[in-house]
């Protein structure tokens, strides 16, 4: 389950804690500050229970990584500000963004190779600690040069490297970058997590529907509907429920109530609980579908 801070509001993040101990849910951390984590601590350190614990590390001012970086002093800098964090951080499975120039669109043969000779470099001390780097596509790449970085990832031998496949950001760019039809879309959809998963690199999943034509009114994003919510739609995760079976997934959820107002935000908590409860079984038992 998707756990924030909701922006210092520390009673809703106990809840959410509160919540997964509960119905036997792990944790996604989100996390942009070395401030952020330690608030997060703290409220770990009072729950019922160890949940189990992933970070997405999100772009700050402390933790903006570019592997991508053609300066390989500068590249080195960025290798050593994540190991540090992550070596710092609780949990054992890390998701990044593509992290190349934030306005890129492709990936050149030099920044590809500087990319993975960072993840090369990060690689051995990942697998010391037992933790996992999962590299997120989230449409700033265009499909192609994400799945050259990943197989580029294979190639190289890495075994603490992988792969984030998000449902709900692969689904819209085909349906919006590339203007596809739904059936198109979802089709590519299906092909793209195929191709991921025949690298054999370690996988962890997003999974949200996506609704191009009505976004989020508070985050303004179209692909973190619940699943049924959007257009790829039940029949549509029944086509890709079985690359999901004994991997890692995440219910990337945005709230849709107030979250400024803790009854309101309860309320939700509540129900995406609910929802989680009755979902996620349907993604392990095949017969069910």
């Amino acid at each position: 389950m998707k756990f924030d801070l909701w922006h210092g509001n520390t009673a809703i993040a106990e809840m959410q804690v509160r919540g997964a101990c509960e119905n036997r849910f792990g944790l996604e951390l989100n996390i942009n500050s070395y401030e952020a984590l330690d608030k997060a601590e703290k409220i770990l350190e009072n729950a019922p229970c160890a949940p189990d614990l992933s970070v997405h590390i999100r772009r700050g001012k402390e933790l903006s990584f570019y592997f991508t970086d053609d300066d390989p002093v500068r590249n080195r800098s960025y290798v050593d500000s994540a190991l540090e964090f992550i070596t710092r951080s609780p949990g054992d499975a890390f998701i990044i963004h593509d992290e190349t120039d934030p306005h890129a669109r492709t990936l050149s043969n030099s920044r590809l190779e500087s990319s993975v000779e960072a993840f090369r470099q990060m690689d051995s001390r990942l697998g010391e600690f037992g933790k996992t780097l999962h590299v997120e596509f989230n449409t700033r790449l265009h499909s192609e040069y994400y799945l050259d970085l990943i197989w580029a990832i294979r190639d190289s031998g890495l075994e603490n490297v992988g792969s984030c496949i998000d449902t709900g950001h692969v689904y819209y760019y085909f349906r919006r970058r590339k203007a596809y039809s739904r059936d198109r879309a979802l089709a590519c959809l299906k092909a793209f997590i195929m191709e991921v998963k025949a690298t054999g690199l370690p996988l962890y999943f997003h999974v949200h529907d996506c609704d191009p034509e009505n976004p989020h009114p508070k985050y303004h994003v179209a692909d973190h509907k619940k699943i049924g919510a959007g257009e790829i739609g039940l029949e549509g995760f029944k086509q890709i429920a079985e690359f999901l079976a004994n991997e890692r997934v995440n219910l990337e959820l945005l709230p849709s109530a107030d979250y400024e107002g803790t009854s309101l935000a309860e309320e939700e908590t509540r129900r995406l609980l609910e929802y989680a409860s009755t979902a996620i079984p349907k993604y392990y038992h095949k017969s069910e579908l």
